[in-house]
């Protein structure tokens, strides 16, 4: 059976990781490995159901699913030790690992990564019969900043109004505590403007809600990326199809990106890492089936690199799968 889209199935067996995955033995555990997300309802919520079930089918390996505020609240638990396995997306671990950020001065230099899943995109959106078509157009205007609980969304908000050379100081602001406080600020008209997650199903509802939203595109240009890494190091942009976009586009329109990690400690058995990165690479219609952007992770994406060393369980897998170094 071809385990993945694009043909590149047949990767696997040329690996010999067909013949590891049938194999691979997974260490006795007391209890479920805790994987810290955001509540019931949420991206990462849904990311960590996925991967609870693909691991459970591949490899027999239970994790549960750990809902916090925020994914920024699971990293020191994580970085202690005292819960196994984390999500977040590669600007909070980058701003953790360098300690930066909500988390300067406390480096998280005991975080290592497991795999890259897939990019999250997003825009700035607006309401459907608002009439602003451009992000130039959101100057003066209401938009969320603050996000106390959170470490991106003001980032990812200031990295989406540098490429219309706008700053914080040419809107105004208004304080939410996270993404949700965000999504109830748009549909009550407090704010003219949200950060729209594309393929989330909270963000599919929002935009029912609001009776349809328009995505802003980002501009073209050689210069816009690096506005964008000014700001956020590990995003970049891209341009998605209308069919892709989902809710709020009816042509190509051009996103943020940056990549969403699973990721661990150091002291976590290097035994664990084998059968777990496995059963994700067999199970992949699972994860699709449960989650549909992990239809864009693959063999050859799912090492990426943020300069966060990798766990030395994983690294090895990769390696021995020809699998390393990570891609682009």
């Amino acid at each position: 059976m071809n385990l993945f889209p694009r043909g590149i199935g047949g990767l696997l067996s040329g690996l010999g990781v067909a013949f590891l995955l049938a194999h691979a033995a997974l260490p006795a555990t007391a209890e479920p490995l805790g994987i810290g997300a955001t509540p019931p309802g949420s991206p990462s919520y849904g990311i960590a159901l996925a991967i609870a079930k693909a691991v459970k089918e591949g490899a027999g390996l239970d994790l549960l699913p750990k809902p916090f505020k925020s994914t920024g609240q699971a990293v020191p638990l994580v970085e202690r030790g005292e819960l196994p396995f984390g999500l977040s997306n590669g600007a909070e671990l980058s701003a953790a690992w360098t300690g930066t950020n909500v988390f300067k001065d406390r480096q998280a230099k005991s975080l290592r990564l497991v795999a890259r899943l897939f990019p999250f995109r997003l825009a700035l959106a607006v309401r459907a019969d608002d009439p602003a078509r451009s992000l130039a157009d959101l100057k003066d205007r209401n938009l969320p900043s603050g996000f106390a609980t959170t470490t991106t969304g003001e980032s990812l908000v200031a990295a989406m109004l540098s490429t219309a050379n706008l700053t914080y100081g040419d809107v105004k602001s208004v304080k939410v505590a996270d993404f949700q406080a965000m999504r109830e600020a748009f549909l009550a008209r407090r704010t003219d403007a949200t950060i729209f997650i594309i393929g989330s199903g909270a963000d599919q509802e929002l935009a029912r809600k609001a009776g349809g939203v328009r995505l802003l595109d980002l501009p073209a240009g050689d210069d816009v990326d690096a506005k964008i890494k000014a700001v956020l190091p590990v995003a970049r942009t891209e341009l998605l199809d209308a069919k892709d976009a989902g809710a709020g586009a009816d042509r190509p329109v051009r996103i943020l990106a940056y990549d969403f990690y699973l990721y661990t400690h150091d002291g976590v058995t290097p035994d664990v890492m084998k059968p777990l990165i496995a059963a994700m690479l067999e199970k992949h219609e699972t994860l699709v089936g449960a989650y549909p952007s992990f239809s864009w992770q693959t063999p050859q994406t799912i090492v990426g690199d943020i300069g966060i060393p990798y766990h030395a369980g994983a690294e090895k897998f990769y390696r021995e799968n020809q699998l390393w170094p990570a891609s682009p």
